[in-house]
């Protein structure tokens, strides 16, 4: 069942535009997450949890002397409606992303909002963005004193137990080049793993760090997934320390989030 299911469900989109679970299929061979299509089509944005939620947030960090900056991303039908194909005028989740926006900017939180750029767009069949869009974000970040733009991604697949060797090379010429990019915008590019990246003692993340350019790509390392993967991870914080950039720091128990100290991630 799961060799032929690649090949059936791509035969099933070509052919029928038929997506599945996760998937709604566009005009032209777009792609949709599906719940940003449910949520483009009829649920309601109540502002105020957010903003809330934000402003706490931000006076935490101004306690501890840190700036935050807001990058509020509509989603993808949002922009690209028209491409749906299925009927869908263009949806209130702009004007509600717009309202955001502005509730944000009128408590004096910095705000750099990609929705204003009449040029900004997705990936035909992706959910990320296309880079020119990730490029004026990037220049945008570093107005505000940025440091760094933070890339993720999914896990590669897998063969006989094994990476995909070319998907890892091409994943790899991606990420120096999204590195160059960021390089002449006087920015540094890193990498954030997710859980199948960690996996198999932290392999993926290993060869990435190999096939990659160390002057233009470094890794912020998630310590709940390496956590989760079992990874060794103060051994692999000192093996690889000179390419980290950073830290995404939580906590978790089991597959849970949780919060700060109550869960199982050992912070020693």
């Amino acid at each position: 069942g799961r060799a032929i299911r690649p090949g059936l469900q791509a035969a099933l989109t070509r052919g029928l535009r038929a997506g599945n679970a996760k998937v709604v299929v566009g005009r032209a061979g777009w792609l949709f997450y599906r719940l940003d299509v449910e949520l483009a089509a009829g649920r309601t944005f109540d502002p105020a949890p957010p903003l809330r939620a934000v402003l706490g947030f931000r006076d935490a960090l101004a306690e501890r002397g840190i700036a935050l900056v807001v990058v509020p991303v509509p989603a993808k039908p949002a922009l690209h409606p028209e491409a749906l194909g299925c009927g869908l005028s263009p949806p209130a989740l702009i004007p509600a992303h717009a309202g955001f926006v502005a509730a944000l900017r009128a408590n004096g939180v910095p705000v750099v909002d990609p929705a204003e750029s009449a040029g900004m767009r997705y990936l035909k069949r992706d959910t990320h963005w296309r880079p020119e869009t990730a490029e004026r974000v990037a220049r945008a970040v570093k107005g505000f004193g940025g440091t760094h733009v933070m890339l993720s991604g999914s896990g590669l697949r897998r063969a006989d137990g094994k990476l995909d060797s070319e998907a890892l090379k091409r994943k790899a010429r991606g990420l120096n080049q999204a590195g160059k990019i960021c390089r002449d915008l006087g920015i540094g590019l890193t990498s954030h793993n997710h859980l199948a990246e960690a996996e198999h003692d932290g392999e993926e993340i290993a060869a990435q760090l190999a096939e990659t350019d160390a002057g233009l790509v470094s890794l912020l390392v998630d310590i709940a997934y390496t956590y989760m993967a079992r990874l060794d991870t103060p051994g692999f914080i000192r093996k690889y320390g000179a390419r980290i950039a950073g830290f995404h720091v939580r906590d978790q128990r089991g597959k849970q989030e949780v919060r700060m100290g109550e869960g199982e991630v050992d912070m020693r």
